[in-house]
């Protein structure tokens, strides 16, 4: 009868581990994933406030084009 229960009693041990490793590997796995997607996030919104950034600065431009053209007919 001991020996039955020590026998149990390993096993639930045994099976205790593995799943305390398999969790660990899905809590790695999350943690990766979450970070990755936090990367790549800040990344799409550098692009996005860059590509903003430069078209503000083309409409700048085009404005004072415009505006100059405007000028220049008016005084002539």
């Amino acid at each position: 009868m001991l020996e039955t229960g020590r026998k149990v009693g390993e096993e639930l041990k045994n099976k205790n581990r593995e799943l305390a490793g398999k969790s660990r590997f899905a809590l790695f796995d999350h943690t990766v994933f979450f970070s990755t997607c936090l990367y790549y996030r800040s990344m799409l919104l550098t692009v996005c406030l860059v590509f903003l950034e430069n078209s503000i600065v083309v409409l700048k431009v085009n404005t004072k084009k415009h505006l100059d053209e405007l000028v220049k007919e008016r005084d002539s």
